[in-house]
């Protein structure tokens, strides 16, 4: 295998920035495959040249994105702008949530057995609603 670095300055007019960095692999030296791209805007690139948000993963098949946590950690992913924090991934107990970190609450859990809860950590049924208002169902 063969793994080629790149450093570029100055101005680049085909993808409009003033220079990248690059991470290139390939088995031979006439089949370079560009992996990662950082702008000079800060931009990274997975699977694309021309990243356009901060972190830009591209694929021409399916795209996955895998986030794992050690044994009995969490895995999770964090949204957080001035106002609000949420956070969704497994909990080291391997139940998915949701938590409303703003508001300290636990928006929405899937428990191994696939029962939901809403307003709960641990559902008892398939759809277990908890709250203090009352609960219109359709």
């Amino acid at each position: 295998t063969i793994t080629r670095i790149e450093m570029v300055g100055g101005s680049d007019t085909t993808n409009k920035d003033d220079g990248y960095i690059t991470f290139q692999t390939a088995s031979s030296a006439s089949d370079l495959n560009e992996r990662i791209r950082i702008t000079s805007s800060g931009n990274v690139g997975i699977g694309t040249n021309n990243p356009s948000q901060k972190l830009h993963v591209s694929s021409a098949d399916h795209t996955r994105v895998l986030i794992t946590g050690g044994t009995d950690k969490y895995a999770e992913l964090q949204f957080e702008n001035d106002a609000q924090k949420f956070s969704m991934g497994v909990q080291n107990d391997d139940k998915f949530f949701l938590y409303n970190s703003t508001g300290t609450s636990q928006v929405l859990t899937i428990d191994t057995s696939d029962n939901i809860g809403f307003g709960t950590q641990n559902p008892s049924a398939p759809i277990d609603v908890v709250t203090n208002s009352v609960v219109y169902a359709a």
